[in-house]
């Protein structure tokens, strides 16, 4: 499918429906490929060359339909950023149109059950009138609360008390229709086998954090340990019993039953897959029913995101079923490039970090942006949940390992953090690695930093963005807003460079004048297009022009005054409304309304419109041609005019008055 740029001032619900092109299709793409991942990220990528037909069309905020699957409709996008060009080709980012929710905002309320949860969710959510929730999952027992006003998608997942936290299941984001499935896929029976359709395999099956069983248990307002009952997930020879903290579960001072804990412990063990190795299999395979030859005898050998195969490569030793928990979809050629099969935890935290990127946009042209992160960052940690502690003794001198994470164990959580004699980390990934952070010697790694100073002797990267950058003395800045570039010295104007886009032009302004009044130097002022150079004066009307015109031709227009062309002081052209006159040293030519003359020094050539005359001045020779007088021929001054041919008497034509 070709991608469709639409019209993104129209609404939602008609941007579905509408089975037109749109504002046109992005024909000239070279590529747009969608990712999406269990519970998680659900992106497109799409490059495009600079000349394309609808470029200048393509804007953040804007809305691109294109498909994103094998099956199902194809979907919106909307834009969030639009990379610098690279050899004339842009890279388009868009997030699916679901991420609108991050807009949204949800007043506090309490519910009971997945249907009750929903419904209520709608109607106490502020914005995002045109989507739906709706949901396969029969739960009318568990509790759901949201304490504080939030966005939609922060509630669907990546908090502890979110909805996948607390009902379990898989999101299917079909446009404007978000929906919770208890599965969102199936188990077709289909197998990847090494030497048939795999191509590439790594697995990692991770036994050691696997607990066979749970003793749930709850504090009471007295400090004390409700126990439940031990509830046996694996039978095992070798038990590993999670001791299980369910307060939160639980509000209000009555103590909850043993069989009120028991069930929710039953319900942790079902939302977390207790007892289940984690294994994670990176599976590179061939599609075999986007194939040709396979299209008609092997229908059941395609897979979904969500759906269970089964991974069998015995020299590995792998047999293990597992999900597929991220597709990439070549939208242009219609069909999978790569699918990844393993374990996903139940979150959304990669998309909701999608809320910062969203609005990062926004305010990178506002002026008071650091205050706008300020209040984004308040409302994230005072939105942020508590946090559990894991101590883990180094050596034999006494000291600890120290690590936070958000869920009861360090290896159900997907947010880690740790600090120990060489610095402070934060983890992302399980603890696989550790992407931000401080180590002793000062040396960090972030993800992004705001900051009101920013003191440093060098900074290296692929782009900077800001909108005041100044010198080491501070004399000399460099104002950027918008697309306009404002180079002062002190408070003093030196240089403005902007650019039009509509326009597609670049102007220079140079000048000497207070900060907000520019007063051009010498009333200069140039415009460079696609098609040439304007010259104009201060009060912005055009001097002159060089350019090509409609037939290849160069053409220098002047719209006051002369046109001077010169090299040096005695080579020039110059060409007025009365004339032409050529000045190289000795040689010139003139016309001033009157005769053209071509001289070498005191000899010369003039024609006007009545004669023209051949003039040796070292002799004061001439030869004229008159339209009054006729042929003349001077020698020392002496002559005639109107002399002719005529006979000799001998046969012959002789020169003669």
């Amino acid at each position: 499918m070709i991608p469709i740029l639409m019209d993104s001032t129209k609404l939602l619900s008609t941007l579905v429906n509408d089975n037109t092109n749109g504002l046109g299709t992005l024909s000239e793409c070279t590529s747009c490929i969608v990712k999406e991942e269990r519970n998680g990220a659900f992106t497109l990528e799409l490059k495009l060359p600079q000349n394309a037909k609808h470029f200048s069309e393509v804007a953040v905020g804007g809305v691109i339909k294109a498909k994103a699957r094998e099956a199902g409709d194809p979907q919106l996008f909307r834009i969030s950023k639009i990379t610098k060009p690279m050899q004339g080709v842009v890279t388009v980012y868009a997030n699916h149109i679901s991420y609108d929710l991050n807009k949204t905002s949800v007043l506090p309320f309490s519910s009971t059950g997945i249907v009750t949860t929903l419904s209520t969710m709608k109607t106490k959510m502020q914005g995002g009138d045109a989507f739906t929730l709706s949901t396969d999952i029969v739960n009318t027992s568990s509790s759901f609360s949201n304490k504080v006003p939030q966005s939609a998608r922060a509630l669907f997942g990546g908090q502890q008390g979110s909805l996948l936290d607390v009902f379990g299941g898989e999101y299917l984001f079909d446009n404007l229709q978000v929906s919770l499935l208890a599965n969102r896929g199936n188990d077709n029976g289909v197998t990847l086998r090494y030497g048939k359709n795999i191509t590439d395999l790594s697995q990692e099956e991770n036994i050691e954090n696997t607990y066979t069983a749970i003793q749930p248990y709850v504090v009471d307002s007295n400090e004390n340990a409700v126990l439940g009952d031990l509830l046996t997930v694996v039978q095992s020879a070798e038990p590993k019993i999670l001791n299980l903290d369910l307060s939160n579960k639980f509000s209000g001072n009555d103590t909850p039953t043993v069989s009120q804990i028991d069930a929710a412990a039953q319900q942790y063990a079902t939302a977390n897959n207790v007892g289940v190795p984690k294994v994670s299999i990176k599976v590179s395979f061939v599609a075999l029913w986007q194939t040709e030859e396979y299209k008609d005898i092997a229908p059941l050998e395609r897979v979904s995101l969500c759906d269970t195969v089964t991974v069998v490569f015995e020299k590995l030793g792998v047999n293990a079923k597992a999900k597929v928990v991220s597709t990439t979809y070549d939208t242009l050629r219609e069909r999978y490039t790569e699918i990844e099969i393993g374990d996903a935890r139940s979150t959304l935290a990669s998309t909701i970090s999608g809320i910062s990127q969203d609005s990062k946009n926004a305010v990178a042209n506002a002026s008071g942006f650091l205050d706008n992160t300020i209040q984004q960052f308040t409302s994230l940690i005072a939105n942020g949940l508590g946090l559990f502690i894991t101590r883990e003794a180094v050596g034999e001198t006494g000291g600890y390992k120290y690590y936070l994470h958000n869920r009861p164990t360090l290896a159900d959580s997907q947010y880690q953090w740790t600090f120990n004699s060489n610095g402070f980390a934060v983890s992302q990934d399980y603890g696989a690695t550790w992407s931000a952070g401080i180590d002793a010697e000062g040396n960090a790694v972030f993800n992004s930093i705001a900051a009101n100073v920013i003191n440093a002797m060098e900074i290296h990267g692929s782009t900077i963005e800001g909108s005041k950058f100044y010198s080491g003395n501070g004399d000399y800045s460099l104002d950027l807003w918008a697309a306009v570039y404002t180079m002062y010295y002190k408070n003093y104007v030196r240089t403005v460079l902007g650019s039009a886009q509509t326009a597609s032009f670049v102007r220079f302004l140079t000048g000497s004048a207070t900060s907000g009044n520019v007063a051009p130097a010498d009333g200069i002022l140039t415009d460079i297009t696609a098609h040439g150079i304007t010259l104009y004066n201060s009060s912005k009307e055009a001097l002159a022009r060089l350019y090509i015109d409609d037939t290849g031709n160069v053409r220098i227009d002047s719209y006051s005054g002369e046109i001077t062309l010169a090299r040096g002081n005695n080579s020039i052209v110059k060409i007025s409304d009365t004339g032409i006159a050529l000045n190289t040293g000795d040689v010139g030519i003139y016309s001033y309304s009157g005769e053209i003359t071509l001289a070498r020094g005191k000899n010369s050539v003039k024609i006007s419109d009545t004669r023209i005359a051949l003039v040796n001045g070292n002799t004061n020779t001439s030869i004229n041609l008159d339209n009054s007088t006729g042929l003349g021929i001077f020698i020392n001054g002496s002559g005639y005019n109107g002399l002719g041919f005529v006979n000799d008497g001998n046969g012959h034509a002789v020169l003669g008055k």
